[in-house]
């Protein structure tokens, strides 16, 4: 099939995290499975490394979604005309005005990552004018997500909480139907780390963006507790709360037990990983977090939130230990059952490394071409190259 790709910001850009991970790696895969793949990006251009298995079509960043759409949009069409392709497969708010600019014939499949998508705003154009206009402005990320899932010919998500979700918040009418395909893994998460860490081992691991969504402040909270004294914690990330999570960790008093280790390539976070008791992920919002398949793949024992899918993911005493977002005494005392009790920990570590094995690209890949024949089957399409 040829394949355009329309994502956000590429994997090589500074703000890339595991949604872009995973687009990036849909577009290698498909590629070395022979199909003809172009992706679209937003920034990040200067950057581009070498070898790509893809071609690629670059539009210039803007922090106004609307602007980014529109741009999206013109070099969608502009390859469209040159090349040709039989399926369109956009997993960001960038993708809004895509099947404006589609020819006949070409599918539109759309994913959303998200893991708390906002509620869409009410507008009355009529009745309230000026007032829905305010509203459009600072909403237009959620109104060009709605926007590109209501004109797919064929939509899929992560989880089934994900697609739940949209439905209750109106971005797709309530009888909407969606394909399930899991987020993969890497072969590299499956295989024992290049080289050690270097580090001494610590207790307690998290990787993730700094900030409200990850949840880092309840875990200082919860290492501050009678039961983890003396405990250790790496964090490895950055992000806008950085310095205020430092402060906290000065402040509760957990300061010297806790090393913000800053962001960090994949082979080095597996190696800390692997230097680490237990994966910690105690976030207040996820979708079907990359990081906790990650940890399973490792055989890392893993305490996470029951938010989003990740109850999906994993189930509770079986692959891991789920705690209530926002819950410190929770948490706490997961961690510390779990950094007690070694006999649980290999316990939950085999059983996690079994689920993740369900996660393989090699099992996953073939689900997304599944889809995507589908949607270009919808779209009155030949579904070949």
């Amino acid at each position: 099939m040829r394949i355009l790709l329309v994502h956000n910001v590429p994997i090589w850009h500074p703000h890339a995290g595991g949604g872009q991970r995973i687009n990036h790696d849909i577009g290698v895969g498909l590629a070395r499975l022979g199909h003809d793949v172009t992706v679209i990006h937003v920034g990040g251009g200067e950057n581009e490394p070498s070898g790509l298995p893809f071609s690629t079509i670059t539009v210039s960043y803007s922090g106004r979604p609307l602007v980014a759409a529109a741009r999206v949009a013109r070099a969608a069409r502009r390859h469209l005309r040159a090349a040709g392709a039989d399926v369109v497969y956009a997993s960001a708010k960038e993708g809004g005005f895509l099947r404006r600019v589609l020819p006949p014939g070409v599918g539109l499949m759309a994913t959303h990552h998200h893991p708390d998508p906002p509620p869409l705003p009410r507008l009355d154009w009529f009745g309230s004018p000026v007032r829905s206009v305010r509203l459009a402005r600072r909403s237009q990320s959620a109104l060009l997500d709605a926007a590109l899932l209501r004109s797919a010919h064929h939509l899929t998500t992560v989880s089934v909480w994900s697609a739940d979700r949209l439905k209750k918040l109106g971005y797709v009418p309530p009888d909407q139907r969606f394909a399930t395909v899991r987020n993969g893994l890497r072969e590299e998460w499956f295989a024992p780390p290049p080289d050690p860490s270097g580090n001494d081992a610590t207790d307690l691991f998290l990787v993730g963006r700094l900030d409200r969504q990850k949840g880092v402040d309840v875990l200082l909270r919860a290492l501050a507790r009678p039961e983890l004294h003396g405990r250790t914690l790496r964090v490895v990330g950055d992000g806008p709360d950085r310095a205020v999570l430092e402060g906290l960790a000065r402040d509760l008093g957990v300061g010297d037990r806790t090393i913000f280790e800053g962001g960090a390539d994949n082979d080095r976070v597996r190696a800390l990983i692997r230097d680490s008791h237990v994966v910690a992920l105690p976030s207040r919002s996820e979708n079907y977090p990359l990081v906790v398949l990650e940890a399973l793949a490792a055989s890392m024992p893993v305490v996470a939130t029951t938010v989003g899918g990740i109850p999906e993911m994993v189930k509770n005493e079986r692959h891991a230990l789920l705690v209530p977002p926002d819950d410190v005494t929770a948490l706490a005392a997961a961690l510390a059952r779990l950094l007690s009790d070694p006999v649980l920990r290999r316990r939950l570590g085999a059983a996690g490394r079994e689920r993740a094995e369900e996660h393989r690209w090699a099992r996953i890949l073939p689900r997304v071409e599944e889809e995507l024949l589908v949607t270009a089957e919808l779209a009155g399409g030949q579904g070949v190259g």
